[in-house]
């Protein structure tokens, strides 16, 4: 792995710990976001994923962003768009595909080469950091609200849900999610966020995704599925176009999560990997599809 590979990951580390060491309250970075910068996407409309969805979260809650839209300089000034001066651009990441010389023993494809994965980086600029470019309007008289959205999208996964009580669990030797009834919580947001976070660690279950970080984390394992499954919880979230509340109990998972990320600087690229698949998973399931997603994290600018 090369200086420059190495550079990225503890770059992107180091400006995820920041900005939740940053967040007064305990707040997660992206808690205020609007529905259109909860959903970052390129300047085409292709979605960005995983961990650079997280670093455009907090790029646009930092800088008061109103819209999703990004690009990089090059693809701005493709649309007659000019990126104003002493504007900072936002680090994202790609998985590159690239040939090399196989290794003895190693599979090669059609070339006689082996197929890897590159890291590269480079910086992007929000819409609102340029000038001469307006957004075509979107038709929006005949979207589904936020809530009946939800319903039918977690109505639609065939998992066993009771709601009832005052807490919110996952059971994996029951295969059960435990949620309390919708008015038990103060806002509807909050109560879907809950039902995605306990979905998000019911597609980790042995028959489903199979996740297990013991040998990875060891005692630290429960406090990254935790912040797998909060992640999951706001990729699912953002692909529903409703925000989320904050959770009571952020304060002692945030502190368990710098933890993890200060020891590992590339904790948050497999956390924000994982994931992206079991949001994956929930929408292909909510969707009667096939859950398999593609292995690049980001679409090109």
């Amino acid at each position: 792995m090369s200086k420059q590979q190495r550079d990225i990951y503890q770059e992107v580390t180091d400006t995820i710990v920041a900005s939740l060491e940053k967040a007064g309250q305990w707040e997660r970075p992206w808690s205020n976001l609007t529905n259109d910068t909860f959903n970052p996407r390129s300047i085409d409309g292709r979605p960005y994923r995983g961990g650079n969805v997280l670093l455009l979260w907090v790029a646009a809650e930092i800088g008061g962003y109103e819209t999703g839209i990004w690009g990089t300089y090059k693809a701005w000034a493709s649309k007659g768009a000019q990126v104003r001066k002493c504007e900072k651009g936002t680090l994202v990441t790609l998985w590159k595909p690239i040939e090399r010389t196989a290794r003895d023993g190693e599979k090669t494809n059609k070339n006689g080469k082996a197929d890897t994965l590159l890291l590269r980086s480079y910086f992007v600029f929000n819409a609102a950091q340029v000038d001469g470019w307006e957004p075509e309007a979107v038709d929006t008289s005949n979207a589904p609200t936020p809530i009946e959205a939800a319903e039918a999208f977690f109505g639609a996964i065939d998992s066993d849900v009771s709601y009832q009580g005052n807490l919110a669990y996952y059971t994996p030797a029951l295969d059960k999610i435990v949620v309390p009834k919708l008015e038990a919580f103060k806002a509807a947001e909050s109560f879907y966020a809950t039902l995605a976070h306990e979905h998000g660690h019911w597609t980790g279950h042995e028959s489903r995704l199979a996740r297990d970080f013991k040998n990875r984390f060891g005692t630290e394992a429960y406090a990254f599925e935790e912040l797998v499954a909060e992640l999951t919880a706001a990729f699912v979230g953002a692909h529903l176009g409703i925000g989320s509340e904050i959770r009571e109990d952020h304060a002692s998972y945030l502190k368990n999560w710098l933890k993890v990320l200060k020891a590992d600087k590339k904790a948050i690229f497999t956390a924000a990997s994982q994931a992206q698949k079991a949001a994956d998973f929930l929408i292909a399931a909510a969707e009667g599809e096939s859950s398999d997603s593609p292995e690049a994290e980001l679409v090109s600018a």
